[in-house]
């Protein structure tokens, strides 16, 4: 910015002596301003326009960085782990396996036949990212004062089984049979899993979710763990997806 500026008068009445400038902006022409004294030198006013703009540019920062916080914290509530709170669908590798944007909010709507959605693959296929980028694509979906439903849900399958309890059980049933989506991280196979409570449990809670026709979306280590999930927890159709 190039100012030209010219005193017009200095007021020294006022214990903060000021003096009126007017100047010109390379950006929005002629202006007026005021400048301060300060320590024995004139602060410049500088163009108003200019500092108009730049409180707008910080105002919209601010503001951009309070929605960014409020959704983290509302992406950690839900579950998602840390590392994946900045993960969207583009990180995924959904794309590659015919599921874009469109089919998976038409699932997420329930406008699919398939009410489970199952994700395979071994370790570090990128199954809880994907998980996290949908929970995340969910929770924008329905963000808002308006909004009919509860949150999704993100749980990890292996910490439910050690600290599943009657007492946690009873708390936690109205929550995960009532949120928008259930995501299920990292269920493992297991030759007792008629036996596992929280297997019980979980079946339990898919079982009123079809019914009341809310999706659920689960991560698996492998074929084998994929069908024993469909066979003794899911109700309803499953639709897997190999990562």
């Amino acid at each position: 910015m190039r100012l030209i500026s010219n005193t017009l008068q200095v007021q020294h009445h006022s214990p903060m002596m000021t003096r009126q400038q007017i100047g010109q902006c390379a950006d929005h022409g002629g202006y007026r301003s005021t400048d301060i004294m300060v320590a024995g030198h004139w602060v410049p006013g500088g163009c108003p326009a200019c500092h108009r703009e730049e409180f707008a540019r910080q105002s919209l920062a601010e503001s951009q960085a309070i929605e960014s916080r409020r959704k983290a914290a509302a992406l950690r509530k839900i579950g998602i782990p840390e590392r994946y709170l900045q993960v969207g669908l583009q990180d995924t590798g959904l794309a590659a396996k015919g599921m874009d944007r469109a089919s998976i909010l038409n699932w997420l709507n329930r406008r699919s036949t398939y009410d489970h959605l199952v994700l395979v693959g071994e370790p570090n296929s990128g199954k809880t990212l994907t998980l996290s980028a949908i929970a995340k694509l969910c929770l924008e979906l329905d963000d808002g004062p308006g909004r009919m439903q509860a949150p999704p849900i993100f749980i990890n399958f292996g910490q439910l089984r050690q600290t599943w309890s009657y007492k946690l059980s009873g708390e936690l049933f109205p929550t995960y049979t009532g949120a928008r989506l259930l995501c299920i991280d990292d269920f493992s196979e297991r030759a007792d899993l008629a036996s596992d409570y929280s297997a019980e449990f979980i079946k339990a809670v898919t079982k009123v979710r079809h019914d009341h026709n809310l999706p659920t979306m689960v991560s698996c280590r492998g074929l084998s763990t994929a069908k024993q999930y469909q066979s003794h927890l899911a109700h309803g159709s499953c639709e897997n997806v190999t990562l």
